[in-house]
């Protein structure tokens, strides 16, 4: 009773996670199996959220009976499957993280190379549970329930707890085991480190060449076909691969002819450099309010005329390729500070001389908070998409809509 109101708040803050996890995760698993289209994004972000989902079902409660039943472990075959979970998903995490980063290298510092195809995901997703199941299976064997002595009051008790297999208890394979486990992991890790160092460098690398490329440029289409440029009012439009055929047909017409005009006006004003601000005024005057008008108004008619063009696509993909990088970069920051944090512990209690023997009930507790705090993993990620993904939020507002059209009529009077 005394461990148990000790940990008492971390055992409420797991199940908290608990519940969020497992509407969060169950959300995540119905948009993207349902709503979301065929992609590698789709298939690794569906195989992460039934890893958070198993978790909520398996290693979140089996903490809290842990943590309820500290010293006297009621039932010896469910430690051995919560601690068998607790290793098969971080290291299935881990193994989808680093998967996830070779493929958004590949998408965004070789576009052009050799991809990741959807039908491959689905054969990597299943490699990798495979691999994450052979792992953790030696926990099955490992792990379990123990008995120890305790001096309690000037009393000698026995007490069961669930960390170490009785069998194993004296022997080096539990810190072995967690020392070639923990080098696995951390080797995904610096990997994944590494892979997103060089994404970040490509993005910021995009980011300034767009925007030097930008700077105050304006674009018109020429009668052949071409692009001439100017500095009307200083303004900031950049048309890519424009011809005369897309401008609205109606005017298409009386654009040339304001086009060639101005060109042909700014050429003239170009072949005396020291009277080139002077004659410029005088050009520009020479057009009319109208023709000055329609000058101006062009690149907005350009900008809403190649919202659908491949070069406006092309922008699209990207920033569609940039946002789930981004996504999967918070997500994987934040599993690497906590798994290494969760690592380290685990290696105390595997050590021959564990830490938890002596320390005191509140000692605990401020352990367990720190340890589980890996679980954060399992409940964050709804969170993210909800913030970031577009199409996972036009999703949810789908099944919104669906369920309280639903409502509206179930709760219909006849």
């Amino acid at each position: 009773m005394e461990m148990r109101h000790a940990v008492l708040p971390v055992t409420i803050f797991v199940g908290i996670e608990a519940v969020i996890g497992f509407v969060g995760n169950f959300l995540v698993l119905y948009v993207f199996f349902f709503r979301y289209p065929v992609s590698n994004f789709r298939y690794f972000v569906l195989s992460l959220a039934f890893i958070d989902f198993l978790s909520t079902l398996t290693t979140m409660p089996g903490e809290i009976v842990t943590q309820l039943y500290w010293y006297v472990y009621p039932v010896p075959m469910y430690c051995k499957v919560k601690s068998f979970f607790n290793v098969f998903t971080v290291t299935a995490e881990a193994l989808f993280l680093f998967t996830i980063a070779v493929d958004r290298y590949r998408k965004v510092c070789t576009p052009f190379g050799k991809q990741i195809k959807p039908p491959t995901a689905k054969v990597i997703c299943l490699l990798i549970y495979l691999t994450a199941l052979i792992i953790a299976l030696p926990v099955a064997i490992l792990w379990g329930t123990s008995s120890h002595t305790k001096i309690y009051k000037d009393q000698v008790i026995t007490i069961t707890v669930c960390e170490k297999a009785q069998a194993f208890v004296d022997t080096v394979y539990p810190v072995t085991y967690v020392v070639t486990m923990q080098t696995v992991v951390v080797v995904c890790l610096l990997a994944i480190f590494v892979l997103y160092i060089f994404v970040a460098k490509k993005l910021i690398m995009c980011r300034t060449k767009r925007r030097h490329s930008t700077e105050n440029v304006v674009s018109f289409p020429q009668t052949n076909g071409t692009v001439a440029t100017s500095h009307i009012d200083q303004r900031e439009h950049v048309v890519e691969d424009i011809s005369v055929q897309e401008f609205p047909s109606s005017s298409e017409s009386q654009t040339h002819n304001h086009v060639a005009k101005f060109n042909k006006a700014v050429q003239t004003c170009d072949t005396n450099k020291e009277l080139r601000t002077h004659n410029r005024t005088e050009v520009t005057s020479t057009i009319s309010n109208e023709e000055r008008g329609a000058l101006r108004a062009a690149p907005r008619r350009l900008h809403q005329n190649f919202i659908t063009s491949p070069a406006r696509q092309r922008m699209a993909d990207t920033a569609r390729v940039r946002r789930k990088t981004l996504i999967m970069f918070i997500l994987t920051v934040i599993f690497i500070v906590t798994t290494i944090l969760y690592l380290t512990l685990l290696a105390f209690i595997a050590s021959s001389d564990d830490i938890l023997q002596d320390m005191s009930d509140s000692g605990k507790a401020t352990y367990f908070f720190f340890f589980r705090l890996v679980f954060i993993n399992h409940v964050i990620n709804p969170f993210i998409y909800g913030f970031l993904d577009t199409q996972f939020i036009s999703g949810m507002h789908d099944l919104r809509r669906g369920l309280f059209s639903f409502y509206r009529v179930r709760v219909r009077p006849n």
